[in-house]
């Protein structure tokens, strides 16, 4: 059977159901349906805008967010044959409906347009509305106004009264950002590893604790500077996604009866693979449910080094301790656990009187220390410390994306050249 063509008027009318026609008409009815890109490109911030120009250049029409203050008289009807205005400028000051009002709108805008619709009328309003527009609306709700708020409030901490005394740090960061796009991930700071979004930045414009990406962040930072410094260099590094598979093969060979077999293609398998007698290796480690803390093992010297922001002198965590050993000799069968002593690794202090937040910053400080030797942080009752340390390292990231970015550009422009 011969079906109109999509654009034939006669699917535009009151006889048609969406389930039951033909895909290439529901296509159709889609791009209907879609945010133009010669609007998107005006009502919407460009993904390469900086997270400066984002926050105080691009402007948010105002949000309704709770549905009670959206009065919607009695049978008033979203959908309407008029055609819509021209002007569609003014969906960048009209107040967006709240996401209940939004959901009819997605639900039921595809069957509204089989039946005839070709505007929508939000109540109070004279203006008709282009049939696009609730994806417009989405776009604000689900990704710009979220985004605009967290970075605005990342920005607004940098204005607290204990940054006056260092204003310079406050304009590197500021600068960082301002070479910094507000959408999308950063680029992989290793092969194969997870491309972060770039909201994952905003931690360190906060008291607010470190996650689990947030570490590994950190970890692909320092095997980044560690290769660069030296590309034969015999330390490896564990994230957090394989210091907790180590945990889980120790406890089901312990445990379970389940014997763990080094031989193998695993990524556990691989990295351990890599390990031999002169290697040294150490991560940070997830505890208590909230707290960092790091671990070394020289295998060369069979030392444990430990470091723990809350107990500068404390004693390995078992767990992490039995773990660990117990896979470097699973694949170094020289390394013997049981001769392994113990050692305390230099580590920042932690005072939870004024700081609960900054056990991860400072368990990477004291990985830092034990591979590249870096300083140990100092006065760190003082939070502001970790404030600092925390813009440091943001600045750091976004560099290694802008170089990262660059030589990206760079190697496309090159591939491009050789074609011509």
């Amino acid at each position: 059977m011969a079906y109109p063509a999509p654009d034939n008027p006669i699917w535009h009318s009151n006889n048609h159901q969406f389930a039951s026609i033909p895909p290439n008409v529901q296509g159709y009815i889609w791009e209907q349906l879609r945010l133009p890109s010669v609007h998107a490109e005006t009502l919407l911030p460009p993904h390469n805008m900086s997270v400066i120009d984002f926050v105080y250049s691009f402007s948010l029409p105002s949000m309704c967010k709770n549905p009670a203050d959206y009065n919607i008289p009695d049978g008033h009807c979203f959908f309407s044959c008029e055609s819509h205005t021209a002007d569609v400028s003014i969906l960048a000051w009209l107040t967006v409906p709240p996401r209940t009002v939004l959901a009819i709108l997605v639900k039921d805008r595809k069957q509204a347009w089989l039946n005839g619709s070709s505007s929508i009328s939000l109540p109070g309003e004279q203006t008709y509305l282009p049939m696009w527009a609730p994806q417009f609306w989405s776009e604000l709700h689900l990704t710009i106004e979220p985004a605009h708020t967290q970075w605005r409030s990342a920005l607004e901490w940098l204005k607290r009264n204990e940054f006056q005394s260092f204003q310079d740090q406050i304009r590197a960061t500021l600068h960082s950002l301002s070479t910094l796009s507000w959408f999308g991930n950063l680029n992989p700071q290793l092969p194969g590893k997870t491309a972060f979004v770039k909201s994952n930045l905003q931690v360190f414009l906060s008291r607010n604790w470190l996650n689990s990406e947030h570490i590994d962040q950190l970890t692909y930072l320092l095997k980044r500077d560690i290769q660069e410094q030296d590309q034969a260099s015999d330390v490896h590094q564990i994230d957090t996604i394989l210091a907790r598979k180590l945990l889980l093969l120790y406890d089901a060979e312990k445990n379970c009866n389940q014997l763990y077999l080094p031989e193998g293609d695993h990524f556990w398998q691989v990295f351990g693979k890599r390990l031999g007698p002169t290697s040294r290796v150490g991560g940070v480690f997830h505890v208590n449910g909230n707290h960092w803390v790091t671990a070394v093992v020289d295998i060369a010297m069979e030392e444990l080094a430990y470091g723990d922001p809350l107990a500068i002198d404390g004693s390995p965590y078992p767990e992490i301790k039995s773990a660990l050993l117990w896979f470097i000799s699973k694949h170094v069968t020289s390394f013997d656990p049981a001769t392994t002593d113990d050692e305390c690794l230099s580590c920042p202090a932690q005072s939870l009187l004024s700081d609960w937040f900054n056990c991860g910053i400072f368990s990477h400080n004291s990985l830092l220390h034990a591979f590249l030797r870096n300083p140990i942080l100092q006065h760190t009752h003082n939070p502001v410390v970790g404030d600092l340390e925390r813009l440091h390292i943001l600045c750091r990231l976004i560099s290694t994306h802008n170089a990262m970015l660059s030589e990206i550009c760079s190697l496309d422009i090159n591939a491009r050249s050789s074609k011509l």
